[in-house]
């Protein structure tokens, strides 16, 4: 059995952790005792039958929640090409914006009819309580729907179906652990944390973490020039940090003031500091690099100079697993020097469709990004060496000795 990458694991970890915040939204926490109750799962019932209930709550939860990652993955090539258009970016960017003002109560929006027709499903019992867990996703969306616009966006962008149902069902468990607990052990309910402005924390930072979401894309629209910013972002990490320290207490006064402005700043602020600190790591792992050429002819003819292979890297600023294999794996240094010494690399950018993009889709039959492409000196792809997906640097090294040695 596979293991996951660490990488791996660490996001659906923090995935998880999205989902159980959002369990402690206002949409979701004060309605929890009431949610189990109607389906039966109370102190009326044996501690069995209560957690099953709870679970298959849960699994209705997951169940909505995967459906959709799934789907949005499937679609992910198309979502992904259409994120090569700035337009799409900016559209994306101020939807994401607008979601995370809704979570500072700055503006709201009207989803009531949704809830209102969505809890009247269900009912007692293991069915009822699958079929509310189904829909309770609808009934919570004013408070969860910026978490969960953000993952279902993370899933579009790895074009892998099972990755993005994998995603979605580390947020769904999340989102249903509290259930869970509380199914298992009913006088849990009593020791519960009363509802107070504490939850308005919750929703603060949803939308610091969303604002970074908007943010990031904005930033892959000229990633060229924010990178050439970081060079000073020792200074500019010292600027946003006093801001960023100072963030906290200003939002607590502008909530208990009811101030706007202040809570927007503020979230702004975290969220700004958040993605540069992100990105000074992401520079710290990228210190080894590699020379790419820019066309995989020139790439052929080098190739055939020197009789090594050729490795074509496929690349996007919207695919985030293409990232990651640049700054996880192409950044190591064993693979930045086996790759140097053995092959001849070249890079095309599939941010936007153009003629040799267009051109090499069509030859190599290329279906999702990433896509890692290895040639004979001759132009021909060598047989059961493409890798989709990202690949970390141990196995990536196995990799590159299972297909040395045919060429």
């Amino acid at each position: 059995m596979t293991e996951l990458p660490a990488s791996d694991v660490q996001q659906l970890l923090y995935v998880f952790g999205a989902g159980f915040l959002s369990s402690l939204t206002p949409c979701v926490y004060p309605m929890i005792p009431i949610t189990l109750s109607v389906f039966g799962a109370n102190k009326e019932v044996s501690r069995a039958k209560s957690f099953f209930l709870a679970l298959c709550y849960v699994f209705g939860i997951a169940f909505t929640y995967t459906s959709l990652g799934i789907l949005t993955a499937k679609t992910g090539l198309v979502f992904g090409s259409f994120l090569g258009n700035p337009l799409v970016v900016i559209f994306l960017s101020t939807f994401l914006l607008f979601l995370a003002l809704h979570s500072l109560e700055i503006i709201s929006f009207d989803f009531g009819f949704l809830q209102t027709k969505a809890s009247r499903l269900g009912g007692r019992g293991f069915a009822g309580a699958f079929v509310m867990g189904a829909v309770s996703g609808v009934v919570a969306a004013p408070c969860i729907g910026p978490v969960l616009a953000v993952v279902l966006l993370e899933a579009a962008k790895t074009h892998n179906m099972i990755w993005g149902g994998a995603l979605l069902l580390s947020y769904s468990l999340g989102l249903g652990m509290i259930f869970l607990a509380l199914g298992m052990s009913s006088g849990l309910l009593n020791r519960l944390p009363r509802s107070g402005n504490w939850l308005n924390g919750v929703k603060f930072f949803i939308s610091v973490g969303v604002l970074a979401a908007s943010l990031s894309l904005l930033i892959s629209l000229d990633s060229q020039s924010f990178h050439e910013l970081l060079q000073l972002r020792n200074s500019i990490l010292l600027v946003v940090g006093v801001f960023a320290a100072v963030a906290l207490p200003a939002a607590y006064i502008s909530y208990q003031q009811n101030r706007n402005g202040g809570k927007f700043a503020s979230s702004l602020a975290l969220a700004l500091f958040a993605v540069l600190v992100f990105s000074e790591r992401t520079q710290k792992n990228g210190e080894v690099e590699l020379q790419w050429l820019d066309h995989p002819q020139i790439a052929l003819e080098r190739a055939s100079e020197r009789s090594l292979p050729v490795m074509i890297d496929l690349y996007a600023d919207w695919c985030i697993a293409c990232k990651k294999l640049d700054s996880k794996t192409f950044s190591d240094q064993r693979v930045a020097q086996k790759l140097s010494r053995h092959l001849v690399s070249a890079r095309v950018d599939f941010t936007q469709e153009t003629p040799e993009s267009e051109a090499l889709s069509e030859k190599f039959g290329v279906v999702g990004l990433p896509c890692i492409l290895f040639l004979d000196k001759s132009g021909a792809e060598i047989p059961n060496s493409r890798i989709s997906g990202f690949v970390g640097p141990e196995d990536f090294l196995k990799h590159l000795e299972s297909i040395r040695e045919p060429v």
